[in-house]
């Protein structure tokens, strides 16, 4: 009986020791991907700003008398 009793959370310790730990990736690897991609994102955001501020002043440059 005690041996049941061990069962389940031994079991729900190996879980949730994969879930963190195991796996091809960990939560870890996980977050520093989301934070990477935070980043990446926001510097694509600055250079299409700045690709669209550029392409407006070739334009005007291009068609002003």
């Amino acid at each position: 009986m005690k041996a049941r009793q061990l069962v389940l959370p031994a079991l729900l310790g190996v879980a949730v020791y994969y879930a963190v730990f195991g796996g091809e990736y960990t939560i870890f690897d996980v977050s520093s991907a989301r934070d990477a991609t935070a980043v990446e994102v926001e510097a694509l955001e600055r250079i299409r700003s700045e690709t669209d501020s550029l392409r407006l002043r070739v334009e005007a440059l291009e068609s002003d008398p």
